[in-house]
């Protein structure tokens, strides 16, 4: 095992100090005094996405894979800083009509390895996410998939699933339906990844399949979110021609004897020119969150005298073109399907 460096440390250190910052983290009367579902939220206009809690869950920080306990009361994200070298999961929970600040898992006890795509089970009593702790090197960019197990006082030690579901590859945003079959990414040949699937038999999940050709189209195919009934599955592909930026996210239906559609563009609503990132649905199925890294100018901005502050001002600001997450309704999704 390859020990961390004294250097790396310090960054961690750093980059650390910097979250705590950013998310007002310094004492508790900094936060916000938030009551209601989806942190009291204003839910979106009908036809059109807007930024999830700005200032709070989207914040300037790259932020991506929101998931949800079954009844709204615990909501988790990931953060990132730089190119990937810190990554961490954060929750925030809703405890006597208030939500609480948001802070790191308890299972996160070793920050100098990767903590990312965080998923519920459809029960809330699972947790599912991607880490490469089992390389027992803090750089390796391999990654399996995880799980913590809900108890009476928290989440669980994490465990390692191991074989079938974790390989010699990488294995990565894992979702699971409401019977526990887990979709998820893997790594293939020529660097092009593939969706699959694992059922869950016994309480042990089978060998993975991977999904039809029409879906695992010869492109970079990842990120797949399935509806916990196992209608429609949620993905982004790479590179797809007549798309809206170099990745979009697309929408396959499957009907009752496991057929699924080809792949549906779904459209300018949650595509633009930034990259598909990560894509989940609310546990009451109203509205749809995804990821986007939106770049735009304010208004006015570098007009008459510009100093460092504005700059500064507008390089935390949530359309400094870092991912944030987004929310929409979900209603078109039902369009798309007929």
């Amino acid at each position: 095992m390859r020990k961390t460096s004294g250097i790396r440390i310090a960054l961690l250190f750093i980059l650390q100090t910097a979250i705590l910052i950013l998310f007002n983290c310094s004492t508790d009367n900094d936060f916000p005094d938030l009551s209601g579902s989806y942190l009291g939220q204003i839910p979106p206009p009908v036809e059109s996405a807007e930024i999830f809690a700005p200032g709070i869950i989207s914040t300037g920080v790259y932020t991506r894979d929101i998931t949800m306990t079954p009844d709204g009361d615990e909501l988790y994200f990931c953060i990132v800083l730089g190119n990937y070298n810190y990554t961490s999961i954060l929750g925030t929970k809703l405890i006597n009509g208030k939500w609480t600040e948001p802070q790191a898992v308890s299972f996160i006890t070793e920050p100098e390895y990767m903590y990312i795509e965080p998923h519920l089970s459809a029960s809330g009593n699972k947790f599912f996410f991607v880490s490469n702790k089992h390389t027992g090197d803090p750089n390796s960019i391999d990654s399996d998939i995880w799980i913590a197990d809900r108890t009476d006082t928290g989440w669980g030690k994490p465990y390692n699933p191991g074989e079938p579901l974790n390989t010699g590859v990488k294995e990565y945003f894992p979702s699971v339906t409401e019977n526990g079959t887990l979709y998820f990414t893997r790594a293939g040949a020529d660097n092009i990844s593939y969706i699959c699937r694992s059922k869950l038999v016994d309480g042990k999940y089978s060998e993975p399949e991977r999904l039809p050709d029409n879906i695992n189209i010869p492109r970079g195919v990842y990120n797949a979110y399935i509806f916990p009934d196992e209608s429609c599955l949620l993905y982004c592909i790479y590179g797809n021609p007549g798309g809206y930026g170099m990745a979009d996210y697309y929408i396959s239906f499957r009907d009752e004897n496991d057929n699924w559609s080809d792949p549906v563009n779904a459209g300018p609503r949650i595509n633009s020119a930034a990259n598909a990132v990560s894509a989940s649905l609310s546990p009451d199925g109203k509205y749809l969150f995804f990821v986007s890294s939106e770049f735009k100018i304010p208004d006015g901005f570098g007009e008459g005298k510009l100093f460092l502050y504005d700059i500064q001002s507008y390089a935390n600001s949530v359309y400094n073109g870092s991912a944030n997450v987004m929310w929409i309704k979900s209603d078109f999704i039902k369009d798309l399907r007929n």
